[in-house]
């Protein structure tokens, strides 16, 4: 950007030096013709990574609000919806090396199904999404993902290991998915991975508390009679 400032003075000297040779007028305008090429990619790249922050810090603060699964899983469906243009995602939680589907928005007929341990390994090193056509070494689990479309799987990361991950399916424009949308998609997985999990936390400790009154209450009742 300090360059993109001078580069207009470039165009009225009449002698300068650019990697040893002299620039002639055309030199100059190329210059500043490829400077501004340079200056207006950057400039893109950084305001979609500026728009992407303030999509995250709005997702995060809707995480946030609220401790019911429903809502969470809602938050996260439609907002991957809304950002992709992907008419299918599902949302899968790991139980004893099964995927179970807890929240979806298309992919009909898809049920449960394992997941190996090998796969999940090689998941919790991800720090980003990964395309269903680089986990062909996993046959069993890449062929069943395949038939129903999933394009891009997400790794859903607690504190020690994989807790789920989301699925997308292809785009209504047809396009892929870029590494920027990959790397976005997985930081949101990590906030929605938290989300969950202190939603999880919270609903087993109501479940206690209410177990509790409902001894205190009983306990009561005891005492009192006969």
């Amino acid at each position: 950007y300090r360059v993109s400032n001078n580069v207009t003075n470039l165009q009225s000297l009449n002698v300068s030096t650019y990697v040893g040779k002299i620039l002639t007028d055309d030199d100059a305008s190329e210059i500043s013709k490829s400077l501004d090429e340079q200056i207006k990619m950057v400039t893109a790249i950084l305001d979609r990574k500026l728009i992407d922050m303030q999509t995250l810090f709005e997702i995060g603060r809707e995480l946030n609000s609220t401790l019911d699964v429903n809502n969470l899983l809602q938050i996260i469906i439609f907002t991957l919806m809304g950002q992709f243009q992907a008419s299918d995602v599902a949302i899968l939680m790991i139980n004893n090396n099964n995927a179970e589907i807890v929240g979806s928005n298309g992919f009909k007929g898809m049920e449960a199904f394992s997941v190996s341990q090998e796969l999940l390994d090689v998941l919790s090193e991800k720090d980003s999404a990964v395309e269903i056509s680089a986990l062909q070494d996993f046959n069993s689990e890449y062929c069943y993902l395949e038939q129903f479309g999933v394009v891009l799987l997400i790794p859903m990361k607690g504190k020690d290991n994989i807790t789920g991950f989301i699925i997308l399916g292809k785009r209504m424009s047809g396009q892929g998915y870029n590494d920027e949308e990959k790397k976005f998609t997985h930081i949101m997985a990590s906030l929605a991975a938290i989300s969950l999990e202190n939603a999880r936390l919270f609903d087993e400790l109501d479940k206690k508390y209410s177990e509790l009154s409902t001894l205190y209450e009983v306990s009561k009742v005891i005492n009192t009679t006969d």
